[in-house]
């Protein structure tokens, strides 16, 4: 039977209405419900939702594989929380944002990650240790069932050249005060929970914002894939940047993306 721990799943994402069944099965498999000690799970089949929350109760390990697997091949981003178990495992928190963006840390009965003293004692700033907590407070994309036809290739061909030019065309820059100012009073800033600076609310394409911050004194901006923590800049990248970039001219508005190479 193995050690029994209770479990909070959030996800998000689009799921195809065709895969609804075969994903609530799953959700009664484990015995989820909407709420801790709830009536079953209730799956919004119309509409969406800000996350699909899902609690479960005597779970082997406190974790719901199957159902994350099943999130996994479909591209369904979740965090979940598992409580502990004495003498067995401490309560954890677990994330996964897309493939190659996933993170685990231990965790405290209220479901906020945890440090141990060597974990504090080896991270070279507080910022790193931020860094690591926002992977956990980052927003899914809202839960929705969709009917959606397949995008035909030479869409799908033409939005990925644009994607790359944008993120190649901006890459992480100096920019003057003047351009990080008329961003930040152009269009509402949105902000994301242990990121620097602010992101532009209108992409320039799909899921790629404008992102602006300051540091040392400094302005920076580039475009970034907003679901791509490897793209976000963070505070160690402006670290490094800031290091050896500190002479560069500042670019005073963005760049002409007509002769940036999508290769």
């Amino acid at each position: 039977m193995g050690d029994r721990a209770m479990c909070h799943i959030r996800i998000g994402g689009q799921l195809p209405a065709s895969l609804v069944a075969s994903f609530s099965k799953l959700v009664a498999d484990y015995d989820l419900r909407n709420d801790w000690s709830g009536d079953d799970a209730v799956i919004p089949v119309s509409g969406s939702c800000q996350s699909l929350d899902l609690y479960g109760e005597d779970l082997n390990g406190g974790t719901v594989p199957a159902l994350e697997q099943f999130c996994r091949q479909h591209h369904l981003p979740f965090w979940r929380w598992s409580g502990g178990c004495h003498g067995a495992f401490t309560p954890a928190l677990y994330a996964w944002y897309g493939e190659g963006d996933e993170h685990s840390i231990d965790a405290s009965d209220d479901e906020q990650p945890m440090f141990s003293a060597s974990d504090i004692e080896k991270a070279s700033s507080v910022e790193l240790l931020r860094d690591i907590v926002a992977q956990f407070n980052r927003p899914l994309p809202p839960f929705e069932i969709v009917n959606q036809p397949a995008m035909d290739p030479e869409t799908t061909a033409y939005l990925a050249e644009i994607k790359q030019r944008a993120l190649q065309g901006f890459p992480l820059s100096r920019v003057t005060r003047e351009f990080h100012d008329a961003q930040l009073n152009c269009l509402p800033p949105v902000y994301r929970r242990g990121t620097p600076g602010f992101f532009i609310s209108e992409a320039y394409t799909e899921r790629v914002h404008a992102q602006f911050a300051e540091y040392r004194g400094n302005f920076y901006g580039a475009y970034v894939d907003i679901d791509d923590p490897q793209s976000v800049i963070d505070h160690r990248k402006l670290e490094a940047f800031h290091a050896l970039h500190q002479d560069d001219e500042p670019l005073s508005w963005y760049p002409d993306l007509s002769k940036a190479s999508a290769m």
